[in-house]
């Protein structure tokens, strides 16, 4: 997963809900990278349950900082382009412990699979555009919609404006409360902070030729700038 944080391949954690089941192990940002220590893991696991299923972020680092995996070339900000560290374990595995190895990259997968969207993740979304346009018609600029979330038991989380200038470019850190003292699993904090973030299911119309429907927008083109936002903030 092709990020600097640990967040989404933490959140896998979320799927295990017995001590055999998949994911057994993460590799994430937040924790130096040993191959020593994920080898000897990975074979612990293999050698007590036959398979390993490992989640690891594309920005794992080593402890002097240097990423695993990553290519030469950088994105707008300057950042290098995170891709390969899978590929890279995978047959680090089968040439160090001579365990049969394969990879998936979920890359675009994960992004287009909206008919896995949980309710909450929908109804906030939703509610993000809706704010985005209240605020565009207001003349709100360099901002960007924020989620804050005011209440955990029970959960409730409001719309909030936060500047451009702080975020882009920003990086949140996974909390290392967020995981368990080894660094290869998700901790009840963890699993607390995204256990409402997956909860409902949002219903998938399928037409009558099997495929799953979705809305489709009508593109009006509009102007960059109305009259009435003419010196607005």
């Amino acid at each position: 997963m092709a990020s600097t944080t640990g967040w989404i391949a933490a959140a896998t954690g979320r799927a295990r809900r017995h001590e055999d089941d998949a994911r057994h192990m993460i590799s994430v940002p937040e924790i130096p990278f040993s191959a020593e220590r994920f080898l000897g893991d990975a074979q612990e696991v293999h050698r007590r349950l036959g398979r390993v299923f490992i989640v690891v972020s594309e920005g794992v680092k080593n402890d002097k900082g240097e990423y695993v995996a990553a290519q030469a070339e950088r994105d707008a900000f300057g950042h290098r382009q995170l891709g390969g560290v899978a590929d890279y374990l995978r047959q680090l595995v089968t040439k160090e412990i001579g365990l049969k190895a394969r990879y998936n990259k979920l890359d675009t997968c994960q992004r287009n699979a909206v008919h896995f969207a949980s309710r909450t993740d929908s109804d906030e979304a939703y509610r993000c555009g809706q704010e985005a346009v209240r605020q565009g018609l207001q003349g709100t600029t360099g901002k960007m919609v924020s989620l804050v979330r005011v209440s955990d038991r029970p959960y409730r989380c409001e719309t909030g404006l936060a500047a451009l200038a702080e975020v882009a470019n920003g990086v949140k850190p996974l909390p290392r409360a967020y995981l368990d003292t080894a660094g290869t699993h998700i901790s009840d904090a963890m699993r607390a902070y995204a256990g409402p973030l997956v909860l409902g299911e949002v219903p998938v119309r399928i037409g009558a030729d099997g495929l799953p429907e979705f809305a489709r927008l009508q593109r009006r083109p509009v102007a960059k700038r109305l009259p009435a936002f003419v010196g607005a903030k």
